[in-house]
């Protein structure tokens, strides 16, 4: 139902999902889609430019063999939401998108009313590395089982939590 309110343009996240290797433009480009509208500047913008974009060889060549390990010691310092990104640029397939959206559609639709007033907590209230692990050890098996439940793909999935996040935002919150 949620995915029909989806009004996100994918077109430049179709073109350079798939890249591989990837170059400069493919990520810069993949990056800007996921922070649209010129978000990509000052402390987002040097954090890629610092963290991300000089350790493009690392990412091609964990897109070829992934090594979670290896994966967390270089990206250690980039904030969780890039880090869960790059994850997904490395395996579309493995490692859903995550954000403050789809975060607010999992706890509506687990019943986690977090703080003392009824309201959720945002996932921008954790630290990065609590972020990080909401990501790996409760969202990402939540959102697996949706999949195999519902035996829809990653995309529908996505952008209806996606949806159905900023609904919950606009008129709930």
């Amino acid at each position: 139902y949620w995915r029909q309110f989806y009004s996100w343009d994918k077109e430049p996240y179709r073109k350079y999902i798939d890249t591989n290797p990837l170059n400069e433009l493919s990520l810069r480009e993949l990056y800007n889609w996921k922070v649209p509208r010129g978000v990509l500047m000052g402390g987002a913008k040097s954090a890629f430019e610092v963290k991300i974009l000089p350790k493009i060889d690392t990412i091609n060549s964990l897109k070829q063999d992934f090594n979670q390990n290896l994966f967390d010691k270089e990206f250690d310092s980039v904030s969780a939401i890039f880090k869960v990104f790059l994850l997904h640029i490395i395996d579309s397939k493995k490692f859903t998108i995550f954000d403050q959206h789809v975060y607010r559609a999992y706890c509506f639709l687990m019943g986690k009313y977090i703080d003392s007033v009824g309201s959720f907590n945002e996932i921008s209230a954790y630290e990065k590395d609590e972020q990080y692990r909401i990501y790996l050890d409760e969202y990402l098996p939540f959102f697996n089982e949706l999949r195999e439940a519902t035996n829809l793909n990653s995309e529908v999935i996505d952008e209806a939590l996606m949806s159905c996040g900023q609904y919950i935002k606009k008129n709930l919150l």
